[in-house]
């Protein structure tokens, strides 16, 4: 499956969602856009890949498709 990482700017926030998830789409700052994408069999796959492109390290928020990255560690 691919995963999408979308950046929102103005709230200094990150979603990691599944390709064409438009469920989410109500969540999302206006201007969110997708600034990196990855094939994973897992979500936790995906965390871990976008993980390694952020350079946050190992996942320690749970997983779930709405993880911001702990305090401090923002971008």
């Amino acid at each position: 499956m691919k995963y999408e990482l979308w950046h929102s700017e103005s709230a200094s926030s990150y979603m990691l969602l599944y390709e064409g998830d438009t469920a989410s789409d109500h969540v999302k700052d206006p201007d969110s856009r997708v600034i990196w994408s990855c094939e994973a069999e897992t979500y936790e796959e995906a965390l871990h890949k976008r993980n390694d492109y952020l350079g946050w390290g190992e996942n320690r928020s749970g997983g779930t498709p709405f993880d911001y990255p702990p305090a401090g560690r923002r971008r």
